[in-house]
């Protein structure tokens, strides 16, 4: 279980190429590494999820401000 992609910048989105080929990668292995990302803007974030389909907004999970369908998980070391 689980695979690191190389070679796909998601900061940049996904072209239908790439969606097709980390999709596979999905579907197989479960869990996908994106190792060594830029910061990924929220609106990108978004728009690859909805590519998997409905996204879930959970009504008390802590979301960014006016951004609902990004649920924020923060850890450090002590996490």
């Amino acid at each position: 279980m689980g695979a690191e992609v190389l070679g796909i910048d998601l900061s940049k989105g996904m072209t239908h190429a790439d969606f097709d080929l980390v999709q596979k990668a999905f579907f197989e292995y479960q869990v996908l590494f994106f190792r060594e990302q830029q910061e990924i803007p929220p609106e990108i974030q978004i728009g690859i999820g909805r590519r998997f389909g409905k996204l879930h907004i959970h009504p008390a999970a802590p979301g960014m401000e006016n951004i609902p369908e990004i649920f924020i998980i923060h850890t450090d070391r002590d996490s």
